[in-house]
């Protein structure tokens, strides 16, 4: 196993968001795209419209490096989108678990497997 942590963010639109949420998404693309740590950045959209985000990091403290950059972005991401869940995995250490708990973000320990 590694040092990663990784989540997916499920989401969907709200009415009359979605020309912000465009917009906001691409911002955050652009802007985390030079952060080191971050491994995986992948914004998916499915047949209904909801909306995952799988974000990977090398470590907690690329995680926590990434949550800073996306402050100036909080508002308008949670003004545009209703989080249906927040799935957490990997190795994240108490100062990221932390970060994600108000969120309602829910821990997996990881019990097996390897990363390449």
């Amino acid at each position: 196993m590694s040092d990663h942590v990784y989540w997916i963010l499920a989401a969907t639109v709200k009415d009359g968001q979605r020309d912000e949420f465009d917009a906001v998404k691409d911002e955050l693309i652009e802007a985390t795209a030079t952060e080191e740590g971050c491994l995986n950045y992948e914004w998916s959209e499915g047949p209904d419209g909801t909306i995952h985000i799988l974000e990977r990091f090398a470590d907690s403290a690329a995680a926590m490096a990434h949550m800073a950059n996306f402050g100036p972005f909080a508002k308008r991401f949670m003004t545009c989108l209703t989080v249906n869940s927040w799935t957490l995995y990997g190795s994240p250490d108490e100062t990221v678990q932390k970060a994600l708990s108000p969120m309602g973000a829910v821990h997996y320990s990881s019990i097996g497997g390897f990363s390449k």
